[in-house]
């Protein structure tokens, strides 16, 4: 489907009764139609963008398997690849269909994203939180959506986080008040229930096993979405950068 030609038709002045004289209206498009192959995370599907059937040369299989890497547990995946086929109906091989219009659903998920904790946690969020671009691995030669970490883990009580490396959220009533990173999430939340003014009464995070680097992606990737979706930094993620800021200057 050409979407360049799309955008760019010129409405007729009669079919808008003459508002768009000289002007140029731009018709909006599903995500089904855009260039990039991508898929939907559903209740019980994934549903594959129109622009990667051929990609994918999904019109030649009925089937396909949802896999990670075999030595990677499954709450530390950071891929999970999508492999079409055409061997028999099992457990593990979930039902093709095509759609004429719209794209390819890749059938039965739901009890297959229930062990995914991060594609779990994103279950009641909104549709752009749960689409994803496909990438091909260049190693096993197959499609594969990227496991972003989602703060896919909540506890109430900090007592109960462990010891391990990644990203956290920290909420109250509901409102995100802060985003961090740590080296060891247990130590890193006492921290804050000793020394700072922050009000939480959740705590979200994913577990990061990889390094410091990674950490530090995921937080700024994080704290970014934030800003793009309320226009602003959460709002003690925003005093720990005035008071970096002023100290910077003071020094």
């Amino acid at each position: 489907m050409d979407t360049q030609n799309m955008l760019e038709r010129p409405i007729r002045v009669n079919e808008t009764n003459g508002l768009l004289k000289n002007l140029k209206a731009l018709k909006r498009l599903s995500h089904f139609c855009l260039d990039e192959p991508s898929v939907t995370i559903r209740k019980n599907s994934f549903y594959l963008s129109s622009s990667s059937i051929e990609p994918m040369q999904l019109r030649s299989y009925k089937r396909c398997y949802l896999a990670i890497e075999e030595s990677v547990p499954l709450q530390e995946a950071s891929k999970l690849f999508l492999v079409p086929n055409n061997n028999p109906s099992s457990d593990e091989n979930c039902t093709i269909k095509i759609s004429r219009r719209t794209g390819a659903a890749i059938a039965a998920t739901t009890t297959i994203v229930s062990q995914i904790p991060i594609l779990k946690s994103l279950m009641g969020a909104h549709k752009k939180k749960r689409r994803f671009f496909l990438k091909k691995d260049e190693t096993y030669q197959k499609w594969y959506i990227d496991l972003m970490p989602n703060f896919e883990y909540f506890k109430k009580d900090i007592k109960q986080v462990p010891s391990v490396e990644g990203i956290y959220m920290l909420k109250y009533k509901g409102q995100t008040h802060y985003i961090g990173e740590s080296n060891c999430l247990a130590r890193r939340l006492k921290e804050h229930s000793r020394e700072d003014m922050i009000p939480f009464d959740t705590i979200k995070y994913s577990v990061i096993k990889k390094s410091e680097d990674d950490r530090k992606y995921w937080e700024a990737y994080h704290i970014n979405e934030y800003v793009r979706d309320n226009g602003e930094l959460p709002p003690y993620n925003a005093v720990s950068a005035k008071v970096k800021k002023l100290l910077d200057e003071n020094k």
